[in-house]
């Protein structure tokens, strides 16, 4: 149902560049989530080496995304006070997973020289492991012109869940800053 749904909304053209894989569920709870987006199964069907990976309550803003292709991992950065970034300063540089662009092979090679710890969020794994394998982690600056969720930012390229964290007047700046004309 979901994957028809979301065929739908693409034209028989648009389909031609877009990959979507059925999972054969209808929803997915946080820890499956976490562990599917560690998974050479998941990560070996992808057919692009730049990965958008965008969730249900994300939203595009403004196009651009070539600009952030020079990463290996960006996403919305976290929050000093954020459980996961407690003494780990270098996270707050870039890193929630629910809008994100990934490098297919660094992903990969992460999972290959780590391995996935059950329960862990995949996001904070891929944030701490994309460096220790040679990989790009995005800086704070480039986060914020990325995509936001709980840290403002003007005219982000999108955004994921921030309704759930921002001010409704951080959220009013966001929507009316949408623009698709290049």
């Amino acid at each position: 149902e979901n994957l028809e749904y979301i065929t739908s909304l693409f034209s028989a053209e648009e389909r031609q560049h877009i990959q979507l894989i059925s999972l054969e569920v209808d929803n997915l709870s946080p820890l499956a989530h976490n562990e599917l987006m560690c998974t050479h199964w998941l990560w070996n069907r992808a057919a692009a080496e730049t990965v958008l990976i965008f969730q249900t309550d994300s939203l595009i803003c403004r196009p651009g995304v070539e600009a952030f292709e020079c990463w290996d991992y960006i996403g919305a950065p976290w929050r000093e006070d954020d459980l996961w970034c407690v003494g780990k300063p270098w996270l707050m540089k870039a890193g929630n997973g629910g809008f994100s662009l990934r490098s297919r092979q660094k992903t990969l090679e992460c999972l290959d020289t780590f391995g996935y710890v059950r329960g862990q969020c995949e996001d904070v794994f891929y944030a701490e492991a994309i460096p220790k394998v040679g990989g790009r982690l995005a800086d704070r600056q480039a986060a914020l012109a990325f995509s936001v969720e709980s840290v403002p930012a003007p005219r982000p390229f999108g955004f994921h869940a921030a309704y759930k964290w921002l001010t409704s007047e951080h959220m009013a700046e966001l929507l009316d800053g949408i623009s698709y004309e290049p």
